[in-house]
């Protein structure tokens, strides 16, 4: 995973501890709290999106997409828009981020628009188990667990990282150093869920692990000094402690459960299923070059893959 978003980190020099969520370009349900800070639409790097955008119809791509989404002509997409630099909003209330790039291109080589939603991360892949959402692009890591409820297609690679607050008071430098500390992680994630419940099992001293319903929450956990490290995906925490060098500081060497991250889709039969479509849809923008373009924009071109996978872990 890349460690250098130096520059992605400077052109976000405005935005401040919370990226702000104002509001969605369509449906809210229960947004998290944001902030009010600001950020310039132009401040954002703005490559990627114009690569995704520029996809034309791919006929190939379109004949895999379920009769019913070509008859609307949309598909609703949902995400939790707090977790910079992959999903979060402008000072405009637009979802942007390298997630929504590839959403962008993909659906652009399927010939529809998006309606996006945004929802608490802890409830968007229920929404889709009950077909309220056609897809979420949230920077889920495939795991077995969320695949006994939804349909996954992977479009890059992650792991976790750690990050403290700068100086390191609490002197973390490895995975067993966090038991027995305060550990902030965003609710219904990987981290919450799997990676440090597995790391706790571990431990003489239990982790105090601080539950959060949104990533800026936890980020302010740390910052406050109520918690001692945060854990989340390594492009989330190398983008924060660059960007705010003072308050946050990266673990460098830590990189716990490296996973592929894919879009998820309601479980559904041949022929109504998303997975096919989005599969070639990713592939499509692989091998045109608009992938490499928005991983390239974002400054993580070391998550990429070489090819998509359905229902894959590995």
């Amino acid at each position: 995973m890349n460690k250098s978003l130096t520059k992605v980190a400077a052109v976000f020099g405005a935005i401040a501890l919370s990226v702000g969520v104002v509001s969605c370009t369509s449906n809210t349900e229960e947004p998290p709290a944001g902030s009010d800070g600001e950020s310039s639409v132009d401040e954002i790097p703005t490559a990627g999106r114009d690569a995704a955008e520029a996809v034309e119809v791919n006929a190939d791509v379109e004949a895999l997409v379920p009769q019913a989404l070509l008859d609307a002509g949309k598909i609703r997409i949902v995400t939790d828009p707090t977790y910079a630099p992959m999903d979060f909003t402008d000072e405009n209330g637009d979802i942007v981020g390298l997630d929504s790039d590839i959403a962008i291109a993909a659906v652009n080589a399927m010939g529809l628009e998006i309606e996006w939603s945004t929802v608490t991360f802890d409830g968007i892949l229920a929404g889709i188990e009950a077909d309220r959402y056609d897809a979420t692009f949230s920077s889920f890591s495939v795991t077995d667990e969320r695949l006994e409820a939804v349909d996954m297609v992977s479009y890059f690679s992650s792991g976790s990282a750690i990050m403290v607050a700068s100086g390191n008071p609490s002197e973390i430098a490895s995975e067993s150093d966090l038991c027995g500390k305060s550990i902030a992680v965003q609710s219904g994630t990987t981290q919450a869920l799997e990676i440090l419940p597995a790391i706790d099992e571990t431990c003489d001293e239990p982790i105090d692990l601080m539950i959060m319903p949104a990533q800026d929450n936890a980020n302010q956990a740390l910052a406050s000094g109520r918690a001692d490290a945060v854990v989340a995906d390594n492009a989330l925490i190398s983008y924060y402690a660059q960007l705010q060098p003072d308050a946050f500081e990266f673990i460098d060497g830590i990189l716990l459960d490296p996973a592929p991250i894919g879009v998820a889709v309601p479980q559904k039969p041949e022929g109504e299923t998303l997975t096919l479509a989005f599969e070639a849809a990713f592939q499509s923008i692989i091998d045109d070059g608009t992938y490499a373009k928005i991983f390239e924009a974002w400054e993580l071109q070391d998550s990429m893959l070489d090819a998509p996978a359905i229902n894959s872990t590995e």
